[in-house]
C-alpha cells in the first residue's frame, strides 16, 4: 500500500505538512469600520500563539451592538478587509473574508 493511500484521501481538512493532523483554523469576526493595522496584528498573534494554521476574517454585514450608528456598506467593508489581508502573509488567506448577517 502506497504512503497516500495509508493517509486517505485529501479532503482539504488535512493539515498539508501532517496529514495526521488536521487544520487549526481560527475565526475573526467583527464589523472592521474601518480595517487597520491592528486587526491584521491581532491575527498575526493568533496564529501564533494558539497555533493556527490560518485565519478566517468575518465581516459582520449589520451588527446588532452598533445600529443607529452609520457604517460603510457590508460588502465595501468585506472589500477593505479583502485589499488589507492581499499578501497579509502566513496563515492569512486573500480569500478569506465572509459577509456574516
Amino acid at each position: 500500500m502506497s504512503d497516500s493511500a495509508a493517509e486517505g484521501p485529501s479532503n482539504g481538512l488535512n493539515h498539508p505538512d501532517r496529514p495526521d493532523r488536521a487544520r487549526q483554523v481560527g475565526w475573526f469576526g467583527g464589523s472592521f469600520d474601518p480595517v487597520h493595522r491592528a486587526h491584521l496584528a491581532l491575527a498575526h498573534a493568533a496564529l501564533d500563539q494558539l497555533a493556527l494554521d490560518e485565519v478566517r476574517w468575518i465581516v459582520a454585514g449589520r451588527p446588532w451592538q452598533k445600529s443607529g450608528r452609520q457604517m460603510a456598506d457590508a460588502a465595501d467593508r468585506a472589500e477593505m478587509v479583502r485589499l488589507t489581508i492581499a499578501g497579509g502573509g502566513r496563515g492569512i488567506p486573500a480569500s478569506s473574508s465572509t459577509i456574516a448577517r
